[in-house]
């Protein structure tokens, strides 16, 4: 049900997004990040959701998460696809503990390398278009995707 679902935020960094999704859900919010400085971060800025058992947060690649399959209902990736190792298959882990219908949103504020070169060199980074986004989502067996555009901020969500 609205306002029950249960979030996995992929790349967590500071927490902020589990945060926000907290105030939103009446369900569990995890977060997974590959950097040990971002997962105590993430965990002292929602301290006290972490010790009532509504958060977790853990250290964790995207290209093996430490979850059941098919546990949530939405799991996002904001301005961290840029450094998955394997897209498809780091899709396809995405996807792997997700629920039946349940979605996975990407959302980026670098939609294409054009004035973005720099980052790139300097963060051993790369940029997604959104057709690329909807492509890798389909072949990791996302169906329905839908892409958002804001300025230069894409949201792109496939569905389970």
């Amino acid at each position: 049900p609205a306002g029950e679902e249960d979030i996995l935020d992929i790349g967590c960094g500071g927490g902020q997004n589990i945060a926000n999704f907290l105030r939103r859900t009446k369900g569990k919010v995890c977060g997974a990040d590959y950097s040990a400085q971002s997962v105590a971060k993430s965990v002292a800025g929602n301290r006290k959701a972490v010790r009532d058992g509504r958060a977790e947060i853990m250290e964790a690649s995207v290209s093996s998460l430490p979850y059941e399959s098919a546990t949530f209902d939405l799991a996002t990736a904001f301005e961290t696809i840029y450094f998955w190792p394997d897209i498809v298959e780091d899709f396809k882990e995405a996807r792997r503990v997700l629920k039946p219908g349940g979605r996975f949103a990407v959302c980026n504020e670098m939609a294409s390398e054009a004035g973005t070169e720099r980052w790139i060199s300097l963060l051993d980074m790369r940029i997604y278009t959104p057709d690329e986004i909807v492509e890798n989502m389909t072949k990791a067996g996302f169906t329905q995707t839908s892409v958002f555009t804001q300025g230069n901020c894409i949201c792109v969500i496939g569905h389970k």
